[in-house]
């Protein structure tokens, strides 16, 4: 009986964890097409937009999107750890702008490409000023 009733608190030990995880992945990321205008991606991956801080004041921002967008197996992804280089193996990089989907199309780990890819910026990036 002590067997059972320990599975039991790991379990919801774990439901706890993981619930608190989706928070605070949804508090750090995300919208940030909701506070940003005239958001544009140049050809070697670096985003400009105009975004308003925390007083209302419109800031012209920066931010290399290679720091933060990951080619994986083809596909593009968000990458936390500042790392991604997306741009060194995709090529026919778009951004459309008020939706904040990036799309290319990537290598594959073999050199062939891979179908286009896309990726919602939202879901990586949110205006924290």
């Amino acid at each position: 009986m002590p067997t059972r009733s320990l599975h039991w608190i790991v379990t919801r030990l774990l439901l706890v964890v993981s619930s608190n995880a989706q928070i605070v992945k949804r508090e750090c990321y995300g919208d940030f097409t909701e506070s940003c205008w005239l958001a544009k991606v140049d050809a070697t991956g670096m985003m400009t937009a105009a975004c308003n801080d925390m007083q209302n004041h419109l800031q012209h921002s920066r931010l290399n999107l290679n720091d933060h967008i990951a080619n994986i197996n083809g596909a593009l992804y968000c990458n936390v750890n500042g790392d991604g280089n997306f741009k060194q193996t995709c090529g026919r990089v778009s951004f459309e702008f008020p939706s904040g989907r990036l799309s290319a199309v990537c290598r594959r780990p073999g050199g062939a490409w891979a179908p286009t890819s896309s990726l919602d910026l939202n879901s990586c990036i949110a205006n924290m000023e």
